[in-house]
């Protein structure tokens, strides 16, 4: 069951189309970035085992951290791959290391950073993070850079409360580094926001649909100290990724004529050019059996998916191809 809105989508003819896949065996993967032409999975089960593929997905292959991760109370650390570099991060910790793709040796401590629940790397030293530091233990965004003075600097302005701050501002922090923006985009509600690399709003952005409040319902327990949803919420948007210019939407909001058929068979992926702030068109990622898209990563050619035990690549035609553009922007 869809919520449905009185918008309609743009579905140009094959703007992204299907291309290949790639039997992972396991479903505990997730994307861990892009490097040299290549696409990194990382693995939530095994931490420190990184697989990489073509972009035509073709072959995979592995390689193994090394890091003695015993002397390190991690729970659930993550690995992300930006240009030459890749990063072992552990929020809870908190604590994010580096080293180089050349041999998978963890040989920098990026020292200072504060707990986050979500973080993206910016550069080298810096890294862009959610924390639940903000207002009642609220979401709030802000930079860490080791080597500025001060290291930390939120922006308590960024994500706006509407309901209990927690729930209501959830979402998943993105980056361009092509264009040099910090993405945010709700989960529930039709919104997204731009930063620049300090974490100075630069705009406020809108999706299609028309859900501008969260619908979500929140109950709280043992006297007010925790909360919890107290009803299954609308989600808005359920992912995103962005490339340069381009940010990319998994909407679970159906518009006006659209196919329930469609919607059952695939996920639907709105485009938005965050340059121009407009929306461009809208392509399905088809389900694998019985399985739906959990997640997905963009590359200025394809779009690729994790599917069930599978990764899948989409081409992009050159109507979609050709709204990449490194413009629009006055980096600050």
């Amino acid at each position: 069951m869809h919520f449905e809105n009185p918008f309609i989508r743009r579905y140009p003819q094959h703007p992204a189309a299907f291309e290949n896949q790639l039997d992972l065996k396991y479903n505990s993967y997730y994307f861990a970035g892009e490097s040299g032409g290549r696409i990194y999975l990382g693995n939530y089960t095994a931490p420190l085992n990184i697989k990489s593929a073509d972009q035509g997905l073709k072959s995979l292959k592995a390689e193994r951290i090394t890091f003695r991760t015993n002397e390190i109370p991690f729970k659930k650390p993550i690995v992300s791959v930006q240009g030459f570099y890749f990063f072992l991060k552990e929020g809870s910790v908190p604590a994010v290391y580096r080293g180089k793709t050349s041999d998978w040796k963890i040989n920098y401590n990026l020292k200072g950073i504060p707990y986050f629940t979500q973080s993206v790397q910016i550069d080298s030293t810096t890294t862009g993070f959610r924390s639940n530091n903000g207002e009642n233990l609220g979401n709030i965004l802000g930079v860490f850079n080791q080597y500025s003075r001060p290291s930390i600097k939120y922006n308590g302005r960024l994500l706006q409360r509407q309901i209990d701050g927690v729930f209501d501002t959830d979402g998943i922090l993105l980056y361009s580094e092509k264009i040099q923006r910090l993405v945010y985009v709700y989960f529930y509600r039709n919104e997204f926001i731009i930063a620049n690399n300090s974490g100075h709003l630069v705009r406020r952005g809108n999706t299609i649909d028309t859900v501008s409040k969260a619908k979500i319902g929140v109950a709280y327990l043992k006297g007010n100290k925790e909360r919890t949803m107290n009803a299954p919420p609308l989600i808005v948007n359920a992912n995103a990724a962005v490339y340069d210019n381009l940010l990319f939407i998994h909407s679970r909001i159906k518009g006006k004529f659209e196919d329930n058929k469609l919607w059952e068979q695939a996920s639907i992926i709105d485009v938005y050019d965050i340059s121009k702030n407009i929306y461009l068109m809208s392509f399905p990622i088809y389900n694998l059996e019985d399985n739906k898209m959990r997640s997905f990563y963009i590359t200025k050619e394809n779009c690729f998916a994790l599917i069930g035990n599978s990764i899948v690549v989409y081409k992009f035609r050159d109507i979609l191809k050709k709204e990449f553009k490194n413009n629009g922007f006055v980096k600050k």
